[in-house]
């Protein structure tokens, strides 16, 4: 991950990856992190049970390493805006254009 995102934790880092996504979430919304992920059922958690969490959800499908790290890159601006704003969407769709 690059300098900008130093902060970012992955979830197999914090021993977090086989527990269930509302266990996840609640472990997320607790320590005051954001979810960014492929999996659209967090998605579907934030509809259900409103944010915090927020969630980046990156569409489509599954990404290597440096295609996530690109995306993100990409879209560290429009990521700054969302996690500052607190009338928005829980959820923000960044969408894989030829990376």
């Amino acid at each position: 991950m690059s300098a900008r995102f130093v902060d970012c934790q992955a979830a197999n880092r914090l021993r977090l990856l086989a527990k269930k996504d509302r266990l996840l979430w609640e472990y997320v919304k607790d320590k005051g992190f954001t979810i960014i992920t492929f999996d659209e059922d967090f998605e579907v958690l934030s509809q259900a049970r409103g944010y915090p969490p927020k969630v980046i959800l990156l569409r489509p499908g599954t990404l290597s390493a440096s295609q996530t790290t690109n995306l993100l890159e990409l879209n560290f601006e429009t990521i700054c805006e969302f996690l500052k704003e607190s009338n928005t969407s829980g959820v923000l769709k960044l969408v894989r254009i030829g990376i």
